[in-house]
């Protein structure tokens, strides 16, 4: 039986990789820098990068066209440098074995987490190896972090893709980031950590072919179904499926729809009278789930929207702007009508030699509002809706953090942020955010716990951030310092706090 398997293995390897156009390299593009994230950005706005980029992970099919056109165009000196910056990473991802090392420290992590990376507790170590065999790719990996909630140790570096085609079939910890926002996206994000999934995802986003859909223009689409490996109060052990389409029917106008549901677990007893009952799991629950337009079953705990943003260049410069949407529990028929989004908006531009500046401002708002309601009249805000729900009451959160934006529900994020990045390749940033958290304190059905649990009560706290990414010979060195004017969950009294971060990142 196992020489079966072994062969059919085998032959599902060998005839992918003769349907595939490259059969050995990483796959695609992780979120997590956001300076590689900004070179994208950049050749997109210069029309080098087709097709929509703002789901990661990012495939290298799509990526790798658009850095050739731009190295071996005209492109301006600055748009030269990005282009040079993502094909050396291009180059790593293209070999056949490769391994990483990350190590961070800070006494206290940041409580922004968005795009790019920060140490998750005081300590965060990982180190990873990753090898291609043909169309299979695979990276293992361990990491430590100090404290964390669960076991100290993980294994979130490690996943397996196997190309087939222009789909990718991939397993383990993916982490995703569906979202056109800096600070957060706000279906899911880099706020929690990744949990393990298995999914498909398409590579390069040709039009469609019959000829009455090609207005949508390149497209990407995205689907996996996972666990959340927790003992909830609400179930044990609940499933989450995630559905994220995209597309660019007018050059630089990126549509993206996405959604995720959690479903399924098996019953827990902590709770007397348990409304998840185990959860919602039969196939017509499922269903039900995933199509609102039946009734009669139980629902599972969604959150779907749209996003859509406009990226260009005005002369010199890089314009992008921004909105990012999504409801919370459905309405009769209707998914869409209590709201949370992110609007914002940025800009770059060059600087002599091929440096570069970035600029971006975003609003966060999770505090869900009637804004499309199919019933007549029914307007006002939801405290205590976003990211929960009265079935799967321990919400849309992960060993403490939202799946989502990183500031929960109910709160409200205003961000101005300021970057260089010049000819070596050296970026400094400085950011202030005005943070009111928790504004309603309202409390989650079933157990009565705070329906955001980053705090127990309302904060408003000014953040300021400095830092430095500095690329050396043995690695990337980052260091950060933040000041936060308060804490979560200080009610009553001011409690500054100043925090130090250091991190090195090394790949060979």
């Amino acid at each position: 039986m196992r020489s079966l398997l072994a062969a059919a293995a085998a032959a599902l390897v060998s005839a992918a990789c003769l349907s595939a156009p490259a059969c050995a390299e990483q796959p695609w593009l992780e979120p997590g820098d956001l300076q590689a994230r900004q070179d994208v950005e950049t050749l997109k706005a210069w029309g080098y990068i087709r097709g929509p980029v703002e789901a990661y992970p990012l495939p290298w099919r799509q990526l790798d066209e658009g850095i050739d056109a731009a190295l071996n165009g005209a492109a301006p000196a600055h748009v030269r440098a990005a282009a040079v910056r993502l094909s050396r990473l291009g180059d790593y991802a293209s070999e056949n074995f490769n391994a990483e090392v990350r190590v961070g420290a800070t006494n206290r992590p940041a409580l922004i987490r968005g795009f790019d990376y920060t140490a998750r507790e005081q300590a965060d170590v990982a180190a990873r190896v990753s090898q291609s065999i043909g169309p299979l790719y695979l990276s293992a990996g361990v990491g430590y972090r100090t404290n964390q909630v669960g076991a100290d140790y993980h294994f979130e570096p490690s996943y397996a893709v196997l190309s087939v085609g222009n789909w990718a079939i991939y397993g383990g910890y993916v982490e995703q980031y569906w979202g056109p926002g800096y600070d957060g996206a706000i279906v899911i994000g880099n706020s929690a950590r990744p949990f393990p999934k298995a999914g498909f995802q398409r590579l390069y986003p040709y039009k469609p072919r019959p000829r009455f859909l090609r207005w949508i223009g390149p497209w990407r689409f995205n689907a996996w179904g996972g666990v959340l490996p927790v003992v909830r109060q609400d179930s044990r052990y609940p499933a989450i499926i995630g559905m994220q389409f995209s597309f660019e029917p007018v050059k630089g106008l990126e549509l993206n729809v996405k959604r995720i549901t959690i479903l399924c677990g098996g019953r827990r007893s902590i709770i007397p009278g348990n409304p998840t009952g185990g959860g919602a799991c039969s196939a017509k629950d499922i269903v039900q789930s995933q199509f609102p337009f039946f009734g009669g079953a139980q629902p599972g705990d969604s959150l779907a929207g749209p996003s859509i943003s406009y990226t260009r260049h005005i002369g010199a410069l890089a314009a992008r702007v921004y909105w990012d949407g999504a409801g919370e529990d459905k309405d009769g028929y209707l998914q869409f009508d209590q709201v949370g989004q992110v609007t914002g908006g940025s800009l770059s531009g060059p600087l002599r030699g091929g440096a570069s500046w970035h600029a971006y401002a975003e609003y966060a708002d999770t505090l869900a509002t009637f804004m499309f309601s199919d019933r007549p009249g029914r307007t006002g805000v939801v405290p205590g809706s976003f990211y929960n729900n009265s079935f799967y009451f321990n919400g849309k959160y992960y060993r403490g953090d939202a799946i989502g934006h990183p500031i929960g529900g109910d709160s409200y994020l205003t961000t101005a942020s300021f970057s260089v990045t010049d000819t070596r390749n050296r970026r400094w940033y400085a950011a202030y955010r005005d943070l009111k958290l928790n504004r309603y304190q309202a409390r989650r059905p079933g157990d009565g716990g705070p329906a955001n649990p980053i705090s127990a009560n309302r904060e408003r706290i000014d953040i300021v951030t400095a830092g430095t990414v500095w690329p050396t010979a043995i690695g990337d060195v980052r260091v950060e310092g933040r000041y936060m004017g308060d804490q979560p969950n200080t009610p009553g009294r001011t409690r500054p706090v100043g925090e130090i971060e250091a991190s090195w990142r090394t790949r060979f």
